[in-house]
């Protein structure tokens, strides 16, 4: 979060849009936690996204200044119910924006509190939640390729 404040969100953003800039345009995105936001985004305006994976966050489209989501590119977040860093009306709404645009929306919530819990170092940590959050990962990339 330090570094997160330190370079602010515009930074952040600028950077994610670099990183990609020499890719493909037929990319799933995917983000964790504050890297929700730049995958969010990149998929939203990024032309050709296949699709997007949020884990451990989702904002919703207006934090983005865009009117609509595009209507090819489905996605799919992945959060703990009681996560402190989750505000589950923006998942809600980024949900109905997808879903208007006549897009797969997939929200996944699992038990617990620690917002990290896929990432296998740290103490909040939950390896059946994890795993289960990973194989649906799988699938929804199987399905993009399609």
């Amino acid at each position: 979060m330090r570094k997160g404040d330190a370079l602010g969100y515009e930074e952040i953003a600028q950077r994610g849009m670099r990183a990609v800039a020499g890719l493909p345009e037929d990319l799933v995105y995917a983000g964790f936690s504050l890297g929700t936001g730049p995958a969010e985004f990149l998929a939203a305006t990024r032309p050709g996204a296949r699709g997007v994976v949020l884990m451990h966050g989702a904002l919703p489209i207006e934090a983005f200044d865009l009117d609509r989501w595009p209507a090819e590119t489905p996605v799919q977040v992945h959060y703990v119910a009681e996560d402190p860093w989750v505000e589950v009306p923006e998942v809600t709404s980024l949900g109905d924006a997808v879903r208007r645009a006549g897009v797969r929306f997939e929200a996944h919530t699992y038990p617990g509190s620690g917002h990290l819990f896929a990432d296998p170092d740290l103490p909040e940590h939950d390896p059946s939640s994890s795993d289960l959050m990973w194989r649906r990962v799988l699938e929804f990339l199987a399905r993009t390729d399609d």
